[in-house]
């Protein structure tokens, strides 16, 4: 028997999208398929990371128009046509797809679909959607099907004219340490929280916490009542200052590989508003808050997980500590935990590779 041919597409615009990938990537059989997963900012002869990376969208005007672009169908046009003129960006890429003449082709950023409209021959390509809603951007290419996280985002495609036959609601990819884990949804009892886990490594640039120096006393006042656990990620200057903080409360470190463990032994999960780790914790039923204004996708997932009571939005750090000390008056966790378990979905990955092979 033949082997299914699968090529993987990602960006490294953010770790989600990388995540989201390699998560389909390890339920794949591999005595039924080879896979190819592929960053295609490696394959490009402009460095695209960097240009996304350097829009500062701390700045609110900046900020506003990307939102507003965003929620526009113009912005379908506006990038099919500047990918239309990067074609030769891509050329390796073009070849690449040649030389290993993949059966499939999954994409788990809309960009992935602009690039494999361009080479497609009689290749299917699939949409995996890494966001709670649907970006416009996806639709600058008609898949022959989308894997969206939630009713919301099927409802999104449908509005578009995209047949319902084409969308499945399997929640996006989690790696298997997620969605492998038995422990779930664990309350304190009296509603207290106990223990408050940081995620800090994905807020690039400062563009969530702000300065350091006030993220840093935000934790200062957390810990006479609470453990907290703070994962640094890129961040060494944030970690450099986090280490001398002498606290029996306080867990710190750079990275965390099994990330898992330490969601599931939270009460509460503190993080920027991305598609991967608010779905992650979802999956586990643990309360969100989310730090940052949110533009674009990331304002799509503040909505969604705020408006299904799964999550507190915190715009400024500075208001951290005083709105953990509300939650705990007013003894929101288990109702927070109760919606987090609601939204969350497990076996993702595996359902969307179990697709690809039948």
């Amino acid at each position: 028997m033949r082997k299914k041919k699968i090529l993987i597409l990602y960006t490294s615009i953010g770790s989600g999208h990388k995540m989201a990938a390699q998560a389909i990537g390890e339920y794949l059989d591999k005595s039924l398929a080879r896979v190819k997963t592929v960053n295609i900012s490696d394959y490009s002869d402009i460095n695209i990371g960097d240009i996304s990376n350097g829009i500062n969208l701390k700045n609110p005007v900046l900020g506003l128009i990307y939102d507003f672009l965003w929620n526009q169908e113009t912005i379908v046009n506006l990038t099919k046509t500047t990918f239309s003129l990067l074609k030769d960006n891509f050329r390796r890429l073009h070849k690449l797809v040649d030389d290993f003449n993949p059966d499939v082709i999954v994409c788990t950023h809309a960009m992935g679909g602009i690039v494999a409209g361009q080479i497609k021959k009689r290749t299917k390509v699939f949409a995996v959607v890494t966001d709670s809603r649907v970006s416009p951007a996806w639709l600058n290419f008609e898949f022959d099907h989308y894997f969206v996280p939630n009713m919301l985002s099927k409802i999104d495609l449908l509005k578009k004219k995209i047949p319902s036959g084409k969308i499945s609601i399997t929640g996006i990819p989690l790696r298997k340490q997620f969605e492998q884990i038995n422990k779930t949804n664990w309350v304190p009892k009296d509603g207290k929280l106990n223990d408050l886990l940081i995620m800090a490594g994905g807020t690039v640039g400062n563009k969530y916490l702000g300065s350091d120096d006030v993220f840093v006393n935000q934790i200062s006042n957390l810990l006479s009542k609470n453990k907290v656990t703070v994962v640094c990620g890129i961040h060494s200057n944030l970690y450099k200052k986090m280490i001398k903080i002498k606290s029996e409360n306080l867990k710190v470190y750079k990275s965390v590989k099994q990330i898992a463990g330490l969601i599931c032994e939270s009460d509460l999960v503190i993080c920027k508003p991305g598609g991967l780790i608010t779905s992650e914790a979802a999956s586990l039923g643990k309360p969100l808050i989310l730090i940052g204004e949110g533009y674009g996708q990331e304002k799509g997932n503040i909505d969604y997980f705020v408006d299904n009571g799964a999550a507190i939005h915190v715009e400024k750090v500075k208001d951290l500590s005083k709105t953990i000390e509300i939650i705990i008056r007013n003894k929101l966790i288990p109702l927070l935990a109760l919606n987090s378990k609601r939204v969350g979905m497990r076996n993702s990955a595996k359902s969307i590779a179990t697709f690809l092979i039948s």
